[in-house]
């Protein structure tokens, strides 16, 4: 993608999230186990159509609250926060059965906010799932929080991670995941659009697109308007390595890369212009 045509596509999600209709609902709260399929169309979806798409003024799962993803595709539509904290959860079932796993979209006008073993995962047998997002504030993942897209299956390939976040993703703590694995390796990609800050991409945690016994992945990290840091502590925070070949690890910063080579696995290719931080 393109500078340009990354600022075209967020002035057209700004429309997007200008046309949605607003409401006097307030957020919904999950606290206990329910499937999507009961959601999409009940008395909590504001659309009230089930149509694939759970749309809500705001959602907060919490408290070992669960949705459970029985549909091979589902769609959430927030008008507000996403929430997730002490082990609430968005995802597929403990022993997953569908192949590939399920596709979940997000649309996110707030932030996605994740801490305490929250957790958005679509598993797949053969092959993972997708997790495909856009949120038009932050991405902020504290305490074991876990976005994953992993397959199961003796020569199964992990999934793919796609998140578009128009200001910071802080992946706060070392515990935090992002990871698309299986014997061959997925994709994960993490942009930040507008976020001018560096970091604007700050990983303290880990991204992978692991192959465990076969290919490795790809993992893409960019920040269209401002800088990346990955914590320097010795440790691979980022990898995309197989045991057969090795997959690929991308970086692309408008400002800075910290540090300037980061320890990847594979080593990453970092693309930088101009425009330093503190320049």
């Amino acid at each position: 993608m393109t500078l340009t045509s990354a600022k075209t596509a967020v002035i057209g999600l700004f429309l997007l999230a200008a046309s949605l209709p607003a409401t006097a609902q307030p957020p919904v709260v999950v606290t206990t186990l329910v499937n999507f399929s009961d959601l999409d169309g009940g008395p909590q979806d504001l659309d009230g159509v089930e149509n694939g798409v759970f749309t809500a003024n705001g959602l907060t799962v919490r408290n070992v609250g669960a949705i459970i993803i029985d549909v091979a595709q589902a769609g959430f539509n927030i008008n507000g926060d996403l929430v997730m904290q002490n082990s609430g959860a968005i995802r597929t079932p403990s022993i997953p059965t569908m192949d590939p796993g399920p596709a979940l979209e997000f649309f996110i006008t707030g932030s996605l906010n994740m801490k305490n073993d929250a957790l958005i995962r679509s598993h797949g047998v053969a092959f993972g799932g997708s997790i495909h997002a856009t949120i038009f504030g932050h991405l902020v993942m504290r305490d074991r929080a876990r976005i994953e897209a992993n397959s199961t299956a003796e020569g199964g390939t992990g999934g793919e991670i796609e998140m578009t976040v128009f200001w910071e993703i802080v992946m706060w703590h070392t515990t935090t995941r992002i990871m698309a694995c299986g014997m061959n390796g997925g994709s994960v990609k993490i942009i930040s659009t507008m976020a001018a800050t560096c970091p604007a991409i700050a990983v303290r945690g880990m991204l992978k697109a692991v192959g465990f016994d076969g290919e490795g992945g790809l993992v893409e990290i960019a920040a269209f308007n401002g800088g990346v840091g990955i914590l320097d502590d010795g440790v691979p925070r980022i990898a995309a390595i197989g045991t057969e070949s090795a997959g690929a690890v991308k970086i692309f910063a408008f400002k800075d890369v910290t540090p300037d080579q980061p320890f990847t696995q594979p080593p990453a290719m970092v693309t930088e212009l101009g425009n330093p931080c503190g320049h």
